[in-house]
């Protein structure tokens, strides 16, 4: 994340960058809409997305201004997200459970196993299921 935050303060002259988890297919495609959203002017504040009272702290909006602080944090040993963020002003964007043909899941949910891989089709299909019908 501090790579990606000192890019785009240096490349972009970007206040912000998002992320999210590569290992999770099926968060919302509204994702940084609603991360901005709950913002709403707070600067610099960390936009968190959270599904069912769990917060997911790879899905955010961070904002560049915090690249040094958490480059200073990151030779402290700092090693969890989560731990940082909890440092500075955070909103939470809270997303529903999606639904697909009557099942409900966390759209942040991972995707690291076969099963889950499984589990996943199996939404998508449904999905797709119920656009034809």
């Amino acid at each position: 994340m501090l790579a990606g935050l000192d890019w785009a303060r240096a490349n972009a002259n970007a206040r912000w960058v998002a992320t999210a988890a590569t290992d999770s297919p099926l968060f919302p495609s509204d994702l940084v809409a609603r991360l901005e959203g709950a913002l709403g002017e707070r600067y610099p504040a960390i936009a968190l997305a959270a599904c069912n009272g769990r917060t997911h702290p790879t899905f955010g909006l961070w904002p560049t201004a915090l690249a040094e602080d958490l480059r200073q944090a990151l030779l402290a040993g700092t090693r969890r997200v989560r731990e940082w963020a909890e440092r500075h002003d955070c909103a939470l964007a809270a997303f529903d459970e999606q639904g697909a043909v009557g099942q409900r899941f966390d759209p942040f949910f991972n995707v690291n196993t076969k099963e889950e891989l499984a589990a996943a089709e199996a939404l998508l299909a449904g999905a797709d299921q119920r656009a034809e019908d």
